[in-house]
């Protein structure tokens, strides 16, 4: 389940690196995209980041409730 996790967050770094790439080779100023762009890029950053946050913790939870189910059948 970590590994998973680790997975999705080096994809989306990958992501977001491709992203700034190619802003800045549109705009010839260089690797990262300039004013407004660069920040409207991290936010995306941010929030992607987050929302996989959001869909481990769900997944961890969930996982959780079927494991602690499937003893309680086990104990009866």
């Amino acid at each position: 389940m970590k590994i998973s996790g680790l997975l999705i967050l080096l994809a989306l770094l990958n992501a977001s690196e491709q992203n700034q790439l190619s802003a800045g080779g549109k705009s010839g100023q260089g690797v990262y995209a300039e004013g407004d762009e660069a920040l409207t890029s991290h936010l995306k950053i941010i929030i992607g980041m987050l929302a996989a946050l959001l869909i481990l913790a769900f997944l961890h939870s969930l996982s959780a409730m079927i494991a602690s189910l499937c003893r309680r059948r086990d104990e009866t």
